[in-house]
């Protein structure tokens, strides 16, 4: 902005008066040089004036203005997403309650899988090929229908057991052992014999008819046992036990009385030959 004008400066107020005073005292060379001086004075004082009016009319230099930069592109407008629609609020479901905790029941043994019974047939005399037994421990079951002698061997690891020595029909239960046996058979008719693991008894007590064997059971405490037979022929009993074997009853014909028994370290088992029918139980 430009600085504004200034008003012209008038004399001094004092040095007029001054000179009014001097022109009435008719003071004429005093006076006259007075007015002289006052005119020189006036004179300075319409220089001074003229030139303070001078600059104050005189405009100021402008500073040059800085030139300005171009304007900045303005970015292209983008346009703006529609509102997408906001979802109706969901019914927040009551919490449930949570189930108490069960106890986990225990596994149980899985049972293993019953071997196949052995199966034989045969009539007259017959020496089998090798049986692979399904058990160390096993009893056969044999049948005979002749009239004369029924005579069953059985030959494993370099030894035999006679099994059956009978005359005429039988039906019988005897024990058989080994991994691998052969069976030597001497009949005069149709035989059978079927194989099968020996099984686990309720307890040691144990009755029949004929030849049996148990099934293997805990050895109850030695006591008291009480013999029943009513066979006209042997009555033979023995006690196998893991810890050994006795020979419990050998008699021919009824039998009908008590013995102590003692059990070795179990489990133990009963082998029973009779004729007749039979029965074992603690007194």
């Amino acid at each position: 902005m430009s600085a504004q004008p200034t008003r012209p400066t008038r004399p001094p107020l004092a040095l007029l008066v001054l000179a009014a005073a001097l022109s009435a005292c008719c003071l004429c060379g005093a006076a006259a040089s007075l007015m002289a001086r006052s005119r020189g004075r006036l004179a300075r004082a319409g220089r001074v004036a003229a030139v303070v009016e001078t600059a104050a009319a005189t405009p100021k230099a402008q500073t040059p203005a800085r030139p300005t930069e171009p304007p900045s592109p303005t970015p292209e407008a983008t346009a703006t997403p529609r509102p997408t629609d906001t979802p109706a609020p969901t019914d927040t479901p009551a919490p449930t309650a949570t189930p108490e905790p069960t106890s986990t029941p225990r596994p149980t043994s899985t049972p293993a899988a019953t071997p196949t019974p052995i199966l034989l047939r045969g009539r007259g005399q017959t020496a089998t090929d090798p049986i692979t037994l399904p058990a160390p421990l096993c009893v056969g079951r044999f049948t005979h229908n002749g009239e004369s002698n029924f005579v069953v061997w059985a030959y494993y690891d370099g030894n035999r057991d006679l099994l059956v020595n009978t005359i005429g029909p039988y039906e019988g239960v005897r024990p058989v052992v080994g991994d691998v046996i052969m069976l030597d058979i001497d009949a005069d008719g149709a035989w059978t014999a079927e194989i099968v693991p020996i099984g686990w008894a309720a307890d040691a007590a144990f009755s029949g008819r004929g030849d049996d064997v148990s099934g293997i059971f805990d050895p109850p405490e030695t006591g008291p046992w009480q013999f029943w037979h009513n066979g006209t022929s042997n009555f033979v009993v023995w006690l196998h036990c893991a810890g050994g074997t006795d020979l419990v009853q050998n008699e021919i014909g009824p039998v009908a009385g008590s013995r102590v028994v003692q059990f070795s370290d179990g489990p133990c088992c009963w082998e029973v030959k009779a004729d007749g029918e039979w029965s074992l139980k603690p007194r």
